[in-house]
């Protein structure tokens, strides 16, 4: 039996993993990192019932993003979770304060939106209450393990609690909460132009408060990043040594904004995984070929449908990892 086996779930645009981390006698913890959206949140839990006997150690939300955080809503409520890692910027700063500093910069229809992070967070914190689930606040950057199985270590490498509050609290942050998407639509309308390589331009704000989830251990590194931008990443780059990856979820679907040559090249991973949808702009073929180009294989549920790393030969409704995506 391998020691790790990760299953990421095709759940269209959205990103859901589930990860066995097995001890030297044998013994598994078993952890979700992020649910994919409401609406195709029968996929996790059917996976959960079908393999894991309805139950999971432990639940992580990366961010407050729909698809993220609204399939392990339906999670909590039809299956058994022991502890839950949840950020959530109230812990740092009262709702009313930030509140009004989005009223102060944004237009009505972004603070809807910015509001409704809370109102997501506070329904998957309720589920969890109801079944008596241990949510732990929120937990910055470390560079101690967060928690040790076996011979697996598991590290926090995101967000710092100074990038946290500078997303969070910083109202030219907030003021420009919305602006990344902006940017790139005008530049995807310039067919030379590349936002790949420009350090002017990052994913938006709420993406570089994602978790940033070392799995390290047995001589492999595993990174899971949420919607990690390239400060983010930056960041993780200086608390622990994330070169030469093992594996690797690349941020938010694909998208050439979370990424750019030099930390692909830092990663160097050896497989990479990309939740998608199979869009223009989900994933990015400069981010696919930026990563072959590094000696990666690159996989993703919109070529290869649900995908198994590991013990493939348990999950016959899974993709092996075999033929990787080609580009020409």
């Amino acid at each position: 039996m391998s020691k790790i086996t990760i299953d990421m779930m095709d759940v269209g645009k959205g990103d859901s993993y589930v990860v066995e981390l097995h001890d030297d006698s044998g013994q598994k913890f078993t952890f979700v990192v992020d649910g994919g959206t409401m609406e195709n949140s029968d996929k996790l839990v059917s996976h959960v019932q079908k393999y894991h006997n309805n139950q999971i150690n432990l639940a992580i939300c990366t961010h407050p993003d729909t698809d993220h955080i609204g399939g392990l809503i339906s999670l909590f409520e039809n299956c058994k979770i022991q502890h839950l890692f949840l950020i959530d910027p109230r812990d740092v700063m009262p709702e009313a304060t930030l509140l009004q500093r989005a009223r102060n910069n944004l237009t009505p229809e972004e603070v809807d939106v910015f509001k409704s992070s809370f109102e997501r967070i506070d329904e998957l914190r309720a589920q969890a209450g109801y079944q008596g689930t241990k949510h732990h606040p929120t937990t910055f950057t470390n560079s101690e393990p967060r928690f040790v199985w076996g011979g697996w270590s598991v590290y926090i490498l995101g967000p710092s609690e100074n990038l946290f509050r500078d997303i969070w609290l910083n109202e030219d942050v907030v003021r420009n909460w919305f602006s990344s998407d902006v940017v790139d639509d005008l530049v995807s309308s310039q067919p030379n132009a590349s936002v790949l390589d420009d350090p002017s331009i990052d994913t938006k704000p709420v993406n570089n408060s994602s978790v940033i989830l070392l799995v390290e251990g047995y001589g492999r590194k595993y990174l899971f990043t949420g919607d990690a931008g390239k400060r983010a990443l930056r960041d993780a780059m200086t608390v622990r040594d994330i070169s030469g990856l093992t594996w690797f979820d690349v941020p938010h679907h694909g998208s050439r904004r979370n990424l750019d040559t030099q930390i692909i090249n830092h990663l160097a991973p050896q497989v990479a995984y990309i939740s998608s949808p199979g869009t223009t702009k989900h994933p990015r073929k400069t981010i696919i070929r930026a990563l072959q180009k590094a000696g990666t294989a690159v996989y993703s549920t919109c070529k290869h449908g649900s995908i198994c790393q590991g013990d493939w030969q348990s999950r016959p409704d899974f993709s092996a990892v075999g033929q990787a995506w080609e580009l020409v």
